[in-house]
């Protein structure tokens, strides 16, 4: 049986794979990743976030003559991705080699080293953007530059308030 590509609806990846995974004959994989990024409204500071590596899609192993239309039926689950008439198959490698590089969940950790451009969550300055200019390892700190009243002022946060402005891995910002 060859694996097909499912585009879920919006935010469902984990609800179409839960749902898919309950049919008889269908083999479900929905890489996910974890990463932290600032929470919604900036008053919580980091918060660690669980989201599909793909976001909006997941593969299916199934008989599709026979298992389409619960496929395609499944709550979760927008359609299964087509060109016209044709339908992409994907080769058990490349799933294989996807299972290899990305386990059920993976974590992202990101490198933060001088220069890099950071946002600031925790503390006075949460939701400051930053840049760091430096380490003090031993009070596991980190020094960061901040522009504050038009100036630029040096201050020292703690390594558990920078966080790389980031969003999910595979958009583009």
């Amino acid at each position: 049986m060859p694996w097909h590509t499912i585009q879920s609806q919006k935010k469902h990846e984990h609800i179409a794979a839960h749902q898919l995974s309950a049919i008889d004959g269908v083999q479900v994989f929905c890489p996910r990743i974890n990463f932290e990024r600032l929470s919604r409204h900036g008053n919580r500071g980091k918060v660690q976030v669980t989201e599909a590596l793909f976001p909006g899609y997941l593969f299916a192993r199934f008989d599709y003559t026979d298992l389409h239309r619960a496929v395609r039926y499944c709550p979760g689950v927008a359609t299964i991705v087509h060109f016209g008439d044709v339908i992409p198959l994907l080769p058990d490698q490349a799933i294989e080699d996807l299972r290899n590089l990305a386990t059920e969940k993976t974590d992202l950790t990101p490198i933060i080293q001088i220069g890099t451009e950071v946002q600031l969550a925790g503390g006075i300055w949460t939701g400051y953007e930053a840049i760091v200019t430096g380490f003090i390892e031993s009070k596991q700190r980190v020094k960061v530059l901040i522009e504050l009243l038009g100036r630029m002022v040096e201050t020292n946060v703690t390594f558990d308030q920078v966080l790389l402005p980031t969003c999910h891995p595979m958009q583009k910002e």
